[in-house]
């Protein structure tokens, strides 16, 4: 048998819904990121609008996860989570000027190269 497309298994409605969990998980973390720098206590936290914001898009993360995995199996969809490490590498550089260096870009290529693998490796066995 030929394979056209290495992801051919996962339909382009699911991809597009780890992509927004990746998103979303993200934008979750630069949102606690954001209350944790602006907080002088825990009990300040829970004055901060932007806490309770961001644990109404966790909820929503857990949302579309549990769509992900209505359409895809769960050996085919984690491995995509890795993923998550290079959208925080990106947003933390973005967004709080934290430095990326090459150990940071080599790591990301690895992180990128094993997900696809593994992610594919299912159609293999």
């Amino acid at each position: 048998m030929v394979k056209i497309n290495r992801f051919s298994a996962i339909n382009p409605g699911a991809l597009g819904l780890i992509a927004l969990y990746l998103v979303t998980r993200a934008s979750n973390q630069v949102l606690f990121k954001l209350v944790a720098t602006s907080s002088t206590s825990y009990s300040d936290i829970l004055f901060k609008p932007i806490f309770y914001l961001s644990c109404m898009l966790f909820l929503l993360q857990a949302i579309i996860w549990v769509k992900v995995l209505r359409s895809v199996s769960l050996a085919v969809a984690y491995p995509f989570t890795a993923l998550i490490f290079i959208f925080i590498l990106f947003s933390g550089n973005f967004f709080f000027g934290e430095p990326i260096d090459v150990g940071h870009l080599i790591g990301a290529a690895i992180i990128i190269y094993g997900a696809l693998v593994i992610a594919t490796d299912h159609e293999n066995g």
